[in-house]
């Protein structure tokens, strides 16, 4: 860093030398051509005055031009001077803190090369005590052999046997899936079947439950018709007591009423006992 400030420092110093150089040849060929040019407007001719001042100008005015050219070209010279000297004080600085890094960092990589470095030699230790281990094994593998070949064989037979019992639960496995599929395919006729025997339970049971509510009425009219029966006895013994008192002909007609009534209760209950045997029939089914 510190050579290519000093090759660009060495390359300002030139550049403005030969800047200058340049421009003192350039203004001293500027003069000559001027002499040269006024001499020959001197000696060729007789020039008039009022040429001659023309001449002068013009010469003033271009010497006049070229000479803020040169300042101009100066002033930006002296700027980029200015420029590389601020740029150059940067880069120092950037250099001190780069320096100031690279000791930092040169420090924690002498530190992490010296733990990579221990690292190393532990793992070198290891391999060498794992290279003797292996050794070691590798006369116990030799010595073990023939124990290791019956082992695989003995493995490779329990491997057949194993393969057979896996071939034979997956197939007990297949068996197993469509019994389930009959049993389930069992259970839902049976549910349909029992739902279709609590509807016919359900209409047996209204069915039963009708000809109950028939047979208490049926009851009733017995009972009603046992009342009018006790009514008509109680009146006929009634009769009966008051008979000395009434002719023939009145007792031979209460005497075939009550047994109108009597034969009344008779079908009454013949009607009963029937519609009874239907009910025990539709329950025992």
């Amino acid at each position: 860093m510190e050579e290519g400030l000093i090759t660009l420092n060495e390359l300002h110093r030139a550049t403005k030398e030969v800047y200058r150089k340049q421009i003192k040849v350039l203004n001293d060929n500027l003069e000559r051509k001027n002499q040269r040019w006024l001499g020959s407007l001197m000696w060729g001719s007789e020039p008039s005055l009022q040429w001659v001042d023309f001449c002068s100008i013009i010469v003033l005015q271009f010497t006049s031009f070229r000479e803020n050219e040169i300042n101009e070209f100066l002033a930006q010279i002296e700027q980029l001077t200015l420029e590389l000297k601020q740029e150059e004080e940067e880069f120092v600085a950037k250099e001190k803190k780069l320096i100031r890094e690279l000791s930092k960092y040169e420090v924690n990589f002498i530190l992490r090369l010296r733990i990579i470095l221990d690292a190393l030699l532990s793992l070198k230790q290891r391999f060498a005590e794992e290279t003797q281990i292996n050794k070691e094994k590798e006369g116990e593998l030799v010595e073990c052999l023939p124990q290791l070949q019956v082992a695989e064989e003995e493995y490779m037979d329990k491997n057949r046997q194993f393969e057979n019992l896996v071939d034979i639960l997956t197939g007990t496995y297949e068996a197993l899936i469509e019994l389930y599929a009959i049993i389930v395919g069992f259970m839902f006729e049976q549910n349909k079947e029992k739902q279709e025997l609590k509807q016919l339970r359900d209409h047996e049971s209204h069915k039963i439950k009708a000809h109950f509510e028939v047979l208490k009425h049926l009851e009733n009219e017995i009972y009603v018709h046992d009342l009018k029966t006790d009514d008509l006895l109680l009146e006929n013994k009634r009769l009966k007591e008051q008979a000395h008192a009434f002719n023939f002909q009145h007792i031979a007609y209460i005497k075939s009423s009550t047994e109108q009534h009597k034969k009344g209760g008779e079908d009454l209950m013949c009607t009963s006992s029937d519609l009874s045997s239907q009910l025990t029939a539709l329950q025992s089914k």
